[in-house]
């Protein structure tokens, strides 16, 4: 009996680590708070989670954010703000970065700075897969896509900043969401026939 009770208390222990280790990694991946307008509140938590996990110091200034970002604007931001500093960590050498996030000339700007010891652009972003620069590169794609785009710019020996900027517009229009007094029905029949 003594066994396995051992056993069992074995099997609680391992098993009370893996659901540890599950709850942090789902605390990386995303803030405990809904990112739909609540970005700001989001980044600011993302600052705190880093110091506290990485020991990083970072320098957060953020403007106005609009309250109308669709969802995949807002889910792109923050998750490249959590990539670019990850990044810091990884692979710059130093401890501080800046961020700031802000609404200027009708787009979100991301930008993310380090005084660490930089790299060759050029070979970072080819993102063949296996590079380190293939966060770099999914980041751009997926500005790409929202109508966006990345600036990265760095020196070796003399630091990296990378500039996310994407178009701010409203919501797409869908049909169901630009004649809402008509059933779906009625405004598919009215499409087709046109």
């Amino acid at each position: 009996a003594g066994a396995a009770l051992d056993k069992a208390e074995a099997l609680i222990r391992t098993l009370t680590e893996a659901l540890d280790s599950a709850r942090g990694i789902t605390r990386e991946l995303a803030p405990p708070i809904p990112l739909q307008n609540n970005l700001g509140p989001a980044m600011d938590w993302l600052v705190l989670d880093m110091r506290r996990r990485h020991s990083l110091a970072i320098g957060f200034k953020a403007g106005e954010i609009p309250d109308h970002l669709s969802e995949a604007t807002t889910v792109l931001l923050y998750s490249a703000a959590r990539e670019l500093l990850l990044n810091v960590v990884k692979h710059s050498g130093v401890c501080e970065a800046n961020l700031g996030l802000c609404c200027e000339a009708g787009a979100m700007r991301l930008d993310v700075e380090d005084r660490g010891r930089g790299f060759d652009t050029a070979s970072v972003l080819a993102g063949n897969g296996s590079s380190p620069g293939f966060g770099l590169f999914s980041i751009r794609e997926r500005a790409e896509l929202l109508g966006g785009r990345l600036s990265v710019a760095s020196t070796p020996g003399l630091g990296t900043r990378v500039v996310l900027t994407l178009p701010v517009g409203l919501r797409p229009t869908t049909p169901e969401t630009s004649q809402p007094d008509r059933p779906t029905s009625e405004r598919l029949k009215s499409e087709r026939q046109q």
